[in-house]
């Protein structure tokens, strides 16, 4: 198989290959951001917001790569992709298709990674040929 893709380490910055990490998400966090996203637009959605109000809105929780030496939670109970199902720009989309069926994936920045993806960035680094 052609390797397009390799996570990059946020705690070390080496390549992440195969099975000695992962990308992850903490569930824990996607959860209260998802109930703040839901109090704001219950208190502020609907109409037009002003600037200020506009900035109350949740950030959302951001996707990380690690090796499993190097996470600082590994054992939390994380959403965990494995590096070897990430190799290819294909592979992405297919792990895009199966998170659209998630209600939480919004409150992510998987958006940011799918650009990643495409162009390289600090948790996916593209593989020259």
């Amino acid at each position: 198989m052609v390797r397009e893709l390799v996570l990059v380490c946020q705690g070390c910055g080496g390549k992440v290959w195969d099975d000695v990490g992962y990308l992850w998400v903490d569930t824990a966090q996607v959860a209260r951001v998802g109930q703040a996203q839901r109090e704001w637009d219950a208190e502020y959605g609907g109409g037009l917001v002003d600037i200020h109000d506009f900035l109350k809105y949740p950030e959302q929780v951001t996707w990380q790569a690690h090796h499993l030496a190097c996470d600082p939670a590994s054992d939390d109970g994380h959403y965990r992709l494995a590096a070897r199902r990430l190799r290819t720009q294909a592979d992405f989309l297919g792990w895009t298709a199966h998170l659209m069926g998630k209600n939480w994936l919004d409150c992510t920045d998987w958006n940011d990674l799918l650009q990643e993806a495409c162009q390289g960035g600090k948790r996916i680094a593209l593989v020259s040929s």
